[in-house]
């Protein structure tokens, strides 16, 4: 640090020396009025800085008042004048960011009460080093099309790594000084996939800086996602699936109990058959269009419609479903055991398939009951004996309906390979016709001479067995009617 100090007092003039042109100055003044003034400040004589906005800062120590001032509104210092709470002050120089191209420079003067020479410190501040870019900020569409972006710059530049799907007209520049803007035009191919975003990248022989347009694709989603997993409720057999597509797409399924029916490019329909079995069952749709690989997935889950009855004679499977019912040694002094809670749904003019696993039956006058008893007198009944090794099949309107009494019609069975039972109601020419099928063969036809009323007949069904004991059994994987109706 290099001092100088002046004595008013002894030489009774006052002598001013410029600013020392290094990192540390100090100035004394003394006097016979005043005491002795002294300055020291560590600035530099040249300050430069990025394009970018920057700071920088010095120290003033002084004893005498002082005032900084710039004379460019983008080179700011703080503070700009002495406090007098303090003898040593830290000065920030703060530049803002230069967006122009040419350089520019600031001056910064230091006054010090006591000194006419000032103190000068130059800022120079770089412009803007490579380029600009304003690129398109639209959206291209699936068709493609074209679009311009803009780029500035001081010195020359290419464009590289170009995505497939863009043509762009011009691959480089020279640039120019006063930061000139170029239009460059981009031709965009037609998008043969999905939403995608095409990329390019703009450099110099100091930066690089990557681009990218967007492009609208192949549109191919659910409206709805949470449609992804539908979950339906018991007596719910069909769902509307909305589809966001700009494409054609098809069904792929699998299922037996789901029906597509692809209503518009747009909508899809889904009809259920109702869950025949004593579990819940899933299924899977997939749609798929020939451009996308990933297929859409909409997965099914319906729930078990039957309420079983709780009782110990009755169990379940856990993983298949199927119920086992046993005998033992009071059901057959118990004649009648419902499988079903008491009219958990009713069946209206309803076709009803009974499939079994096995079926035992030891103990006389063992059988079992299939009842569909509806208001009225009206009903189906089935009657499965052991002695007789036959069925039993009563269908009827009663005559309060104006039917006609029906007695029962006999049929040989033999239970062991008793696999399904089948029961179908149809209507004809004002008259209703029941028929029963034993392992998918008709076996009787019974004709009524009047059409079933629909609209005040509901039959509930009841599964039951009468006189079962040690080793009676049957087991029954699934119960399917096409028309339930839940009460």
């Amino acid at each position: 640090m290099k001092k100088i100090y002046l004595n008013i007092s002894r030489t009774f003039k006052c002598l001013f020396f410029c600013f020392f042109l290094g990192s540390c100055q100090e100035y004394s003044i003394d006097s016979q009025d005043v005491a002795q003034y002294e300055f020291t400040i560590d600035a530099k004589d040249n300050y430069i800085f990025t394009s970018d906005a920057e700071s920088s800062s010095f120290n003033i120590s002084s004893s005498s008042e002082w005032s900084i001032s710039s004379n460019q509104n983008w080179c700011n210092v703080s503070p700009t004048s002495s406090s007098f709470s303090s003898l040593i002050e830290n000065i920030v120089i703060s530049v803002s960011e230069n967006q122009g191209w040419q350089e520019r420079e600031a001056v910064i003067t230091i006054k010090v009460k006591g000194f006419e020479e000032d103190k000068v410190i130059n800022v120079k501040q770089a412009g803007k080093d490579g380029f600009v870019v304003t690129p398109y900020s639209g959206t291209i569409s699936q068709e493609g099309g074209e679009c311009e972006f803009y780029i500035a710059a001081n010195k020359s530049w290419n464009i590289t790594n170009i995505s497939e799907g863009l043509i762009i007209e011009k691959l480089n520049g020279e640039g120019s000084t006063n930061g000139k803007l170029e239009t460059i035009k981009i031709q965009v191919k037609p998008n043969p996939g999905i939403t995608r975003e095409l990329y390019f990248t703009v450099k110099n022989d100091t930066k690089a800086e990557t681009f990218s347009i967007k492009q609208n694709g192949i549109v191919f989603a659910l409206e709805n996602p949470g449609q992804e997993n539908i979950v339906l409720k018991k007596d719910e057999y069909s769902s509307i699936v909305k589809i966001n597509s700009n494409t054609e797409w098809n069904v792929i399924n699998e299922n037996d109990w789901i029906t597509c029916s692809k209503n518009s490019n747009s909508e899809l329909q889904l009809t259920y058959i109702p869950n025949k079995l004593f579990v819940q069952r899933s299924g899977k749709i997939s749609l798929k269009c020939d451009i996308i690989d990933q297929p859409l997935e909409i997965n099914v889950t319906q729930p078990c419609i039957y309420d079983i009855t709780e009782h110990s004679s009755i169990s379940q499977n856990g993983e298949t479903g199927y119920i086992t019912v046993t005998g033992n040694s009071t059901s057959a002094s118990n004649p009648r055991l419902n499988l079903f809670k008491s009219k958990p749904y009713s069946f209206n003019l309803a076709d009803v398939t009974i499939e079994f696993e096995d079926i035992k039956i030891t103990s006389d006058n063992g059988a079992l009951f299939f009842n569909f008893d509806g208001t009225n007198g009206n009903r189906v009944t089935f009657k499965l004996s052991k002695n007789s090794s036959t069925c039993a099949y009563v269908a009827r309107i009663a005559k309060a309906n104006g039917g006609t009494e029906q007695v029962a019609k006999n049929i040989s069975v033999d239970y062991k390979t008793l696999k399904e039972i089948e029961f179908k109601n149809t209507e004809d020419n004002g008259k209703t016709y029941f028929k029963l099928y034993i392992n998918g063969e008709e076996k009787i036809s019974v004709e009524e001479t009047v059409q079933w009323v629909t609209d005040n007949i509901q039959f509930g069904m009841f599964i039951q067995m009468q006189n079962f004991g040690e080793g009676d059994s049957y087991v029954i994987k699934s119960v399917e009617c096409d028309n339930p109706i839940f009460l």
